[in-house]
């Protein structure tokens, strides 16, 4: 699991009131950090902050992701569309959400489908800013019964039209950590009712079709 972390345009992770997360007794804590060389010594200023909660949280805090890994973005692409889902095994309470593209992300749209057919919009950026990334909460949690298809589609312009391609000319990009590489993924921080649930859900995360090595 995963305590938080940070883009551009990102704060601090706080969780809803009344949850929070585990941490195990003789766990690590594991800082995973890009750094990109710049030809010239510099000095890393990062700095990790954890609050601990002062009663027992009522639910744990988990972050659900819904990942399509299998990217092959063509060179001079305007418009290359991926789609993927995940199925809840679990009911859950969708507090906030962060989707995350590199610079030739364009569009993000999410949206659930509950096991009655009702369509739940999540979220829809049209025009993406690699820049402006972070946490989008919502007024009030979104409650997902089990049963519920999370699904997303991920728009990106590998053309020389997109002013922030960093490859001039472009090149074919795949999924990978640098910036000139790209994801297309969005970050769910929920809350699950009980916690003996988790095990459900992380092997619902872990076999979602989006990590799926067929097509690879």
């Amino acid at each position: 699991g995963a305590l938080g972390g940070w883009s551009p345009g990102s704060g601090a992770v706080v969780y809803p009131e009344g949850a929070s997360k585990t941490i195990r007794p003789r766990e690590d804590l594991v800082l995973h950090s890009h750094y990109h060389p710049s030809g010239r010594p510099e000095q890393d200023r990062s700095r990790v902050g954890i609050y601990f909660a002062n009663s027992a949280a009522r639910g744990a805090d988990i972050t659900v992701p819904v990942i399509q890994h299998r990217l092959l973005i063509p060179a001079g692409h305007p418009r290359y569309t991926v789609t993927t889902f995940l199925v809840l095994p679990v009911s859950l309470d969708v507090a906030g959400i962060s989707p995350h593209m590199h610079y030739l992300g364009r569009e993000m749209k999410v949206w659930a489908t509950l096991p009655d057919g009702r369509r739940e919009p999540l979220i829809h950026i049209k025009d993406w800013d690699v820049d402006w990334q972070g946490v989008y909460r919502y007024a009030q949690p979104v409650r997902l019964p089990a049963g519920t298809r999370i699904e997303f589609q991920a728009v990106f312009d590998n053309s020389l039209n997109n002013p922030n391609n960093p490859s001039k000319p472009p090149r074919v990009v795949k999924w990978g950590d640098d910036s000139t590489d790209e994801m297309a993924l969005c970050l769910l921080e929920a809350v699950i009712d009980n916690r003996a649930d988790l095990a459900l859900l992380q092997n619902a995360i872990l076999t979602q079709p989006g990590l799926s090595t067929e097509g690879r």
